[in-house]
């Protein structure tokens, strides 16, 4: 997985998932949803990055 290796990965639904670009080229996601996204009813939970039970390391900073 990386720039002279395109990837495509398969994450099932429900399954929480995260991405860290590690170097300085730009990172491509492309998600494929199986329903449209319905703003009133967005059907995600969400994790912080920071939260201690997933044991993440930030490095060099966090870029949105």
């Amino acid at each position: 997985m990386g720039e002279e290796n395109p990837y495509l990965l398969f994450i099932p639904r429900g399954v929480a998932h995260g991405y860290r670009v590690l170097g300085n080229t730009a990172a491509y996601i492309v998600y494929f949803t199986n329903t449209a996204y319905d703003p009133r009813n967005p059907d995600e939970y969400r994790i912080a990055y920071e939260d201690p039970k997933i044991g993440f390391t930030a490095g060099g900073g966090i870029y949105s």
